[in-house]
């Protein structure tokens, strides 16, 4: 089973906005079971945007989504002592990124 692409969003997320991510924790994944955590986008240090997503190892890579189902961020990493914040690229990132994939 496919399903289509996701795309990037137009906008970045403002702190507070809603953020989903669909998630595979501990290697919890097969066919018939798709985690979906919601949190919300809380802003960004010098190196991380941080997400009030539950993060655990198997999560890493996971897209972050806002509210229409759009890309505007990435999980890597879990905040270690309080496990539902989640670390990783932002919308910028996202967009450079894809930009360097040639055509």
């Amino acid at each position: 089973m496919t399903s289509a692409p996701v795309r990037v969003s137009h906008k970045k997320p403002k702190i507070g906005d809603k953020v989903y991510a669909l998630s595979a924790p501990y290697g919890i994944s097969k066919p018939t079971i798709n985690l979906v955590f919601s949190g919300y986008y809380s802003g960004k240090d010098e190196r991380w945007h941080f997400y009030t997503i539950p993060t655990r190892p198997g999560s890493s890579g996971s897209i972050v989504l806002n509210k229409n189902y759009r890309a505007v961020g990435m999980l890597n990493a879990a905040f270690v002592d309080i496990e539902h914040i989640g670390l990783g690229a932002g919308y910028d990132d996202i967009v450079e990124f894809l930009k360097d994939i040639p055509n």
